[in-house]
């Protein structure tokens, strides 16, 4: 299984790194108003507590289902989302752009200090965990 996870969570750090260096290479004055980062911040806590909810409303969940979920919905799908605003076929939409990216880089740092935190949480409201 660590074949699997391994590239998947290294692919994951490299879209936090890209989302990075994205905001970094623009003008900051740009990216960093505080519209953006409310939005940024907001759209990451919809995502999480979805997820979380999700969760609790199934009563149980796979015991490796955070390490897949998680990144999935918080950092693969929006980097999408980021390619899709900023490419010549789809409208470019820089608030929507700057707005992810900034999620990317909440969930990023949410993901890595809730991980251990998650399954205490979904225990104490009673999801039980299958392998």
């Amino acid at each position: 299984m660590g074949l699997i996870i391994l590239p998947y969570i290294l692919g994951a750090i490299i879209i936090f790194l890209a989302a990075l260096y994205m905001i970094v290479m623009q003008n900051t004055a740009d990216v960093f108003n505080t519209t953006n980062i409310l939005f940024g911040i907001v759209l990451t806590i919809l995502i999480y507590g979805a997820i979380i909810s999700r969760y609790i409303y199934n009563k149980k969940y796979w015991g490796l289902s955070p390490i897949f979920i998680f990144p999935f919905f918080m950092i693969y799908l929006p980097f999408l989302i980021v390619l899709l605003t900023r490419s010549n076929f789809g409208f470019h939409s820089a608030f929507v752009s700057n707005s992810v990216l900034i999620s990317i880089l909440a969930s990023g740092v949410l993901i890595t200090i809730s991980y251990n935190y998650i399954f205490i949480f979904l225990d104490k409201f009673g999801v039980k965990r299958h392998y």
